[in-house]
């Protein structure tokens, strides 16, 4: 950093990203917002600021230096439980002395402390959260592990064990493995069960996953899907209720996605398909996206007892939101949770879901939507990812009905190759002579011809000139 970009971070005041601190503060004071940086975002303390006129008076002997990294490193070490990573302390010499700029990294890893304190900052503070916010902190760091604890009041006799039967027939067929062992053995290896005073106790995974009535025990675990004829939720626009609070997680998963996929039957849009000429009729939402979805909500939800809500679906005219309470876990955001490998709040339910074919395995998920929205014809946008409070929300978007309806038709007559030619362009934008002939090893001659054919047909068009022509779609 040089000095110019200190003295303009220090004259544009403390803020989110940035802490001021005298040279004299104590270690117990720098240790604050070590804590609430590596609690929240990345940030930078600048060590060497006058609290009084917020002017630069850094270290001007060796003997300041010396005290100023001490006190840093004292922080650091002795005051903020576990220890903060300082290794990054810049030293800027400007006129008025050395002043230190300390770069301090979030960790999705941990939770920070200073004299026993969980801090996080806002915007200019660094404050105690709530114990509400302490416990979404928890959350989105992965260290409730609620799926785990033993659920009181329950014994083995409240797991269904004709449902691990079915269980392993799911699992060979969906992932080709044959489940070995007795059934207490399978509720071991995927956690359902712990050993307490030797007595076998469900824990929350067995009774959710295999539970003979899991809402005797959770009344918060159901999906709740509430359809509206509106683009918002209005009690009035209200077209259809459907709340899910028997069974288990994958029962209520699968009637969920029945439910919806039902209802979209009955509204399958028009299409023209192009290598065809002939209409079908198409749904507005990729089916195995919306499965996924929902199975992606029961996965990764949070399911402690402090977040007081289930899953809520809210089918609206354009679009579908999911609800599933718990925020993104750490270092997730709604921005990079395409390009960053995703995370799971509980393993053992996520492996007992993709037994049953309702999730895919961790890291796919995101690539199935992809793949999904690119192969349905009218190629639909994305899931996309919003935060809100203390849930999750997952917003599926329709196809657009409108390009279904101006979909070229194709004329009889076209060969193999010139079908093939136009999803070429209606995936790429265009196709050039050269293009075509490596595609289909054809003459530059048949490639001209061929591609004239679809110009006077009145399908394609040209643009550009010479080595730069290519052909659109008109």
């Amino acid at each position: 950093m040089t000095d110019k970009e200190l003295l303009n971070l220090v004259n544009s005041g403390e803020s989110q990203t940035v802490s001021l601190k005298s040279l004299k503060a104590k270690p117990s004071v720098l240790a604050r917002p070590m804590v609430s940086f590596s609690n929240t975002n990345d940030g930078i303390i600048i060590i060497g600021v006058d609290d009084k006129t917020r002017k630069v008076c850094g270290a001007k002997t060796t003997k300041q230096k010396e005290e100023g990294l001490d006190n840093i490193h004292k922080a650091a070490k002795q005051c903020c439980q576990p220890n903060v990573d300082i290794s990054k302390i810049e030293e800027v010499n400007i006129p008025d002395g050395t002043a230190f700029v300390v770069h301090i990294t979030k960790n999705p890893d941990e939770i920070y402390v200073t004299e026993g304190t969980v801090l996080v900052r806002k915007g200019t503070m660094d404050i105690k959260p709530s114990n509400y916010d302490i416990q979404l902190l928890f959350s989105k760091r992965n260290k409730l592990k609620f799926e785990e604890e033993i659920v009181d009041g329950a014994t083995i006799e409240d797991i269904d064990f004709k449902k691990i039967v079915k269980f392993r027939k799911e699992y060979f067929k969906n992932r080709r493995k044959r489940l070995s062992g007795e059934d207490m053995d399978i509720l071991r290896q995927f956690g359902c069960i712990k050993r307490i005073s030797k007595k076998d106790i469900p824990t929350v995974t067995g009774i959710v996953c295999f539970g003979k009535i899991p809402q005797q025990f959770f009344s918060l675990d159901y999906i709740h899907v509430f359809r509206y004829g509106a683009p918002e939720k209005d009690s009035s626009a209200k077209i259809g209720d459907n709340y899910i609070d028997k069974g288990t997680v994958s029962e209520m998963i699968k009637e969920a996605y029945e439910y919806i996929v039902g209802e979209l039957n009955k509204e399958l849009i028009p299409y023209k398909n192009p290598a065809t000429g002939k209409r079908e009729y198409i749904p507005k939402y990729p089916y195995l996206v919306i499965r996924e979805a929902i199975a992606n909500a029961a996965t990764h939800r949070e399911y402690h007892p402090f977040i007081r809500n289930g899953i809520d679906i809210l089918w609206f005219s354009d679009r579908i939101e999911i609800l599933n309470p718990g925020l993104l876990l750490d270092p997730i955001t709604p921005e990079n949770i395409y390009s960053i490998r995703n995370k799971q709040r509980n393993p053992n339910i996520a492996r007992i879901l993709t037994g049953y074919g309702y999730a895919e395995q961790i890291g796919e998920g995101m690539q199935l939507f992809k793949r999904e929205c690119n192969n349905h014809p009218l190629k639909p946008k994305y899931p996309e990812y919003r935060e809100w409070v203390d849930t999750t929300v997952t917003v599926l978007h329709p196809a657009e009905v409108g390009v279904a309806e101006k979909q070229i038709i194709i004329p009889e007559g076209l060969n193999e190759r010139q079908l093939k030619a136009l999803e070429h362009i209606k995936l790429n934008g265009k196709i050039s002579n050269r293009e075509y002939r490596e595609m289909f090893t054809v003459s530059a001659a048949t490639a001209k011809r061929e591609l004239g054919d679809l110009i006077e047909k009145g399908i394609c068009r040209t643009a550009g000139a010479g080595r730069s022509l290519h052909y659109l779609l008109k």
